[in-house]
């Protein structure tokens, strides 16, 4: 048994000191309070306070007595680990507060709000956290939960409980460990003859059969497990100082070499495989997809500023502003505060000890409640969202927005509204200011926009009796009072929420933001980050283990169409173009598209074409125009994704990309038959692992077209040929009908057969079948997989003949006369 720290100094003789060694012994002490003697081990807490504080007075002596003695049992109960480093910090401030003021109160009260913090962390784990230290406990852990998931499903199924009451009672296991079940998008048809309530509940009863499949799973949990565990230590981290500024910013040292090291097992894993398609044997390393994705940061910087420019420009076409907003967490969210004269970081105690995941939480409640309001207003706005940490972690946003000008006033007011809302009074300002400043908002900007009639109705009660002349003069006094409150509250809440309008003269909005942007992926032309004080080139790879430990996105762009699109557009190169970019790439020269002016381009081609051009030839602002502007409804994008469906692991039917498609018309970009392989040193190729088997959707491919300019082709082209071809197969359906089947849409027609029409080889296509009948019901699970705990889910339509997509496509736009 280790000796106390009582016992230790049990026998040290007390010898009293002379006022001047009193003092030359304080100053000293102080000098070496950061260096503190290592004289004993006592539970695997080395650092204790100097012999020579506590020797020369007898005061001092029985002052550390008592004070070791109520640390010690406060720091009993937490993990080791954690209690050595609370213990260390602890012994730091008690001998600086003793130096400084001859008392210890403050290291005390220091340590019980630390440990209640640190508890309070640990106490939510289920079970002790010692149990999650390495891969072996974890796994362990998640077998039992597993095995804790199948045997109440087993029991409740002998009981006879339904899908809805097994999967709540599961779900309170995952909830105690506060996880949640992610399901993936998949296809569920609907029966001949089912009702939407039949079907809601069928559907709804499916998924709950998916949720527990993946909780009696222990791969499930351990993923989870790891997960939880690595973000629990890094948060211990965080409430112990190990996370900022001067220290480590952004990430502790341990959670940067766990990222690095993440990321050099992924390189090296990378460079050993190879994507081999087992239809036409097509070959690529696996690392060079990879490097050609937005995966590489070079890539995803660079079309991170392609779209940006892109919204500038259509920005300016359409005579609208630009606004530069930055919003940030109240003071409780911070674990530390920066000195702005002295650049010096020392503790909040404002602390409630929350994880940059709760931060980021709360930023994206207040962001909802923005954009519905935006939404419910009708006030359309476009840019680009960045988030990147404080120094001790917390994020904070960056948002560069365009919007009308007789918006601007507005679009401030609501973001100062929302993302003050919490806490506002540590800014010292009301709700009664944001309700004046919401009047003049209303009365500059001539919007109608006013607070709730309630509240203006104690101003109007005021002014009844009054003369017009009196009236006057009270409303203008009153709307003065208002710009006054107006500019008070647009100073007071800057710490939380800041907006810079961009003035064009002064620069571009583009490059504005580009220094956000670059520092948060690459560090590409940014010298210093102020954040950390260190070199951006150094520090932005900590960034993104951030980003990447606590699961929190970088980049959201706001406004505008589908990016997916984009990418997969930029597959569909010709021949030619193909051919010209190599070159470029060869001569180390940039690869520009030369195409006709965009003029000529919307006159002789579809939006496909369209698209694809403006993609290829990397201009956002052209593709944004092609796809119906910046403002168009999801719905309403002349190119969509087209998707396929795959069974996953468990039997479900999930959701692929498999190409795009207009109206009718759909091109493939992705191939079926790509395999993952280990690098052979023979002949660079061998059995694929099962474990590494791809669906088709998952391996990069360049389609390629013979497309070139050609004659627009519309709804009404494809209404006046499915109109024929019905007739010529005995068939009917309404305008309404032949507008959807047009779009690509199945109907179902009075004989309750469900049609959809394609574009084949030959020419139009029309596909009829019937839905399956119900047969049968969910059952409980006895394995984990879907298939064989219910219905087998009924194939969306018949197959479509074994051609390929893309050359249909495009020999079908010429046999209709687009060249």
């Amino acid at each position: 048994m280790n000796p106390t720290i009582h016992d230790y100094y049990a026998d040290f003789a007390i010898a009293p000191k002379t006022p001047k060694k009193v003092f030359g012994q304080i100053k000293r002490l102080q000098e070496k309070s950061k260096k503190l003697i290592h004289i004993a081990e006592t539970g695997g807490r080395t650092t204790l306070p100097p012999k020579e504080l506590i020797n020369w007075d007898a005061q001092y002596y029985m002052v550390w007595k008592a004070d070791a003695k109520f640390a010690e049992k406060l720091i009993s109960d937490l993990p080791r680990d954690i209690a050595s480093t609370i213990w260390n910090q602890y012994v730091t401030r008690w001998v600086k507060y003793i130096g400084m003021r001859g008392q210890s109160r403050s290291a005390n009260i220091w340590l019980r709000k630390k440990v209640e913090m640190v508890t309070e962390a640990v106490g939510k784990l289920p079970v002790h956290v010692e149990a999650l230290a390495n891969e072996v406990r974890r796994a362990q852990v998640a077998s039992d939960m597993a095995k804790q998931c199948y045997d109440l499903m087993v029991t409740g199924a002998a009981e006879g409980a339904n899908a809805e009451t097994l999967c709540e009672e599961i779900t309170k296991i995952a909830g105690r460990w506060d996880f949640h079940v992610s399901l993936p998008a998949q296809r569920i048809s609907r029966l001949q003859d089912e009702t939407n309530e039949e079907y809601d509940a069928r559907v709804e009863e499916h998924f709950q059969l998916a949720a527990i499949a993946r909780m009696v799973s222990a791969d499930w949990w351990e993923n989870k497990l790891e997960i939880r565990y690595r973000r629990f230590c890094e948060h211990c981290r965080i409430m112990l100082g190990k996370v900022r500024k001067g220290v480590s910013a952004y990430l502790s040292d341990t959670a940067k070499q766990q990222y690095r090291e993440r990321q050099i097992a992924g390189r090296k894993a990378l460079e050993q495989m190879i994507a081999r398609n087992e239809i036409t044997d097509e070959e690529i390393a696996l690392v060079q997809a990879v490097d050609a994705s937005v995966s590489n940061p070079e890539n995803r910087r660079v079309e991170l500023m392609v779209r940006m420019r892109g919204f500038e420009t259509i920005a300016e076409e359409q005579g609208m502003s630009a606004g530069f907003f930055t919003v940030t967490c109240p003071s409780r969210f911070h674990a530390f505060k920066t000195n702005k004269k002295s650049g010096k970081v020392y503790p909040n105690s404002k602390y409630e000890g929350t994880t940059p995941r709760d931060a980021q939480k709360h930023l994206s409640k207040a962001w909802a409640r923005v954009r519905a309001f935006l939404g419910r207003n009708e006030i359309p706005v476009m840019g680009f969202r960045v988030c990147e940490p404080h120094h001790d972690a917390t994020p904070h946003w960056h948002l560069l927005l365009f919007f009308k000008p007789e918006h601007e006033a507005l679009i401030t007011w609501v973001f100062g509204n929302y993302f003050t809302e919490a806490d506002r009074e540590e800014l010292h300002v009301t709700g009664d200011d944001f309700k004046k400043a919401a009047v003049h908002v209303g009365q500059s900007s001539d919007l109608q926009f006013s607070p709730t009639k309630k509240w203006m109705s104690q101003f109007t009660k005021q002014t009844k009796g009054m003369d017009e002349s009196a009236l006057i003069a009270f409303w203008s006094n009153f709307h003065a009072h208002c710009g006054e409150v107006a500019d008070m509250v647009t100073e007071r809440i800057e710490p939380r929420m800041k907006y810079v309008p961009i003035d064009p003269d002064r620069g571009s909005a583009t490059g504005y933001i580009a220094k956000y942007i670059s520092k948060n992926i690459d560090g590409h032309k940014v010298d210093i980050d102020e954040e950390s004080g260190e070199s951006a080139e150094f520090t932005a790879n900590d960034v993104m283990g951030w980003a990447s430990e606590w699961g929190i996105r970088q980049f959201q762009q706001i406004g505008g169409p589908s990016v997916t699109v984009w990418r997969e557009l930029r597959r569909l190169e010709t021949e030619s173009e193909k051919a010209n970019r190599t070159a470029a790439k060869q001569d180390e020269r940039p690869y520009v598209l030369e195409m006709a002016p965009w003029s000529e381009v919307k006159a002789a081609c579809d939006a496909m074409e369209q698209a694809r051009l403006a993609s290829c030839a990397s201009r956002w602002d052209m593709y944004v125009e092609a796809m119906g502007g910046p403002f168009a409804k999801r719905a309403e994008r002349p190119v969509q994704i087209h998707y396929t469906f795959k069974e996953n692991a468990v039997g479900e039917d999930v959701k692929k990309i498999r190409g795009l498609q207009h109206l009718i018309n759909i091109i493939e970009t992705r191939k079926d038959g790509w395999i993952i392989n280990k690098k052979s040193d023979a002949s660079r190729s061998c059995a694929p692992a099962p474990a590494l088997e791809q669906s088709g959707s998952d391996a990069a491919w360049s389609s390629i077209n013979n497309c070139t300019e050609g004659s627009k082709n519309d709804l009404n082209t494809f209404r006046d040929q499915i109109i024929d071809h019905l007739a010529s197969v005995g068939r009917h359906a309404s305008e309404r009908e032949i507008r959807e089947l047009a779009t690509g849409r199945p109907v179902t027609n009075a004989e309750g057969e469900k049609m959809r029409v394609r574009q084949t080889e030959k020419g139009i296509s029309l596909h009829v079948w019937k839905p399956e009948h119900k047969s049968g019901v969910f059952s409980l699970p006895q394995h984990f997989n879907l298939k064989d705990i219910g219905t087998p889910l009924p194939p969306l339509a018949e197959p479509l003949a074994d051609i390929d997509p893309s050359k249909q496509y495009w020999e079908g736009r010429n046999n209709h006369g687009v060249n």
